[in-house]
């Protein structure tokens, strides 16, 4: 499984400061290609003129221009959407630069809120991209959107605070599961989280096989309200994280960013 905290930490040392956008879009490309298993295409497509045009790349030679809403591009770009294809010959219009690639993941890429590009990566492995793929690759993105398009780093992205409320029996996976993917790590402290008693309020609809409560009926229940502080770009990868250790069909999860973590 990618590590995609330490992918964005190389990400962020070789573009930071650096003002040569077609060089760090060319190590960008590099870095995700050569880190990433089952790979046979990683690249930038970049929007010149309404038109995705060829960017820096790593693979076998690639279509120039791609119009938006045509194939996984052009309807990244066109809904502001990250496409996750597992299997691209299902995908209406899908472009077939390399006959090889079976699945496909597609990330739009921003700079002063419009759309700038997208960040294309594609795998001769059938279903290779999976959510918590889309959660790293998209943090990897805010970074190139950060360092490389110009968007101001504001003060309340850098860090966010994570909500989940849960049953107390579920809260030593649940710590692990945030440890595991280095949620409440501030500075030398990691593991950090609190949490209080609650009471969950909730009505089960039909079609429903809840954990707690039966359809149709209120219930309430004592519950835990955790709170664990984590960079934003690893945000994606806590949600999945927590989902796979909550017991509930539909489990209360808050992202709220946060100014700073100290003062």
């Amino acid at each position: 499984m990618t590590d995609y905290t330490e992918l964005t930490r190389q990400l962020e040392a070789l573009t930071e400061g650096v003002p040569h956008r077609i060089a760090n879009l060319s190590n960008a490309a590099a870095l995700v290609y050569h880190t990433l298993e089952d790979l046979n295409w990683a690249g930038f497509y970049l929007m010149e003129n309404g038109m995705l045009v060829l960017g820096p790349f790593q693979g076998r030679p690639a279509c120039i221009e791609i119009s938006v809403g045509r194939g996984v591009c052009g309807t990244a770009a066109a809904q502001d959407k990250t496409q996750r294809v597992p299997d691209v010959h299902q995908f209406p219009g899908h472009i077939a630069c390399d006959g090889a690639s079976r699945s496909e993941i597609v990330i739009p890429i921003h700079a002063g809120g419009q759309i700038a590009g997208v960040l294309d990566l594609d795998s001769p492995v059938p279903d290779r991209f999976s959510p918590a793929d889309q959660a790293g690759l998209e943090g990897f993105v805010r970074v190139l959107e950060r360092n490389v398009f110009g968007n101001a780093p504001e003060a309340l992205t850098e860090y966010c605070k994570v909500e989940i409320f849960i049953p107390e029996s579920h809260l030593p996976p649940l710590q692990q599961a945030l440890q595991a993917v280095d949620a409440g790590h501030i500075g030398n402290y990691d593991c950090c989280l609190s949490y209080a008693p609650v009471t969950g309020c909730w009505r089960p609809l039909e079609g429903t096989t809840p954990y707690l409560g039966s359809v149709g009926e209120i219930s309430r229940e004592p519950e835990l309200k955790v709170e664990v502080t984590c960079r934003t770009e690893n945000a994606g990868r806590t949600v999945e994280a927590v989902k796979r250790v909550h017991p509930y069909e539909e489990p209360v999860i808050n992202v709220i960013p946060l100014y700073r973590t100290s003062f």
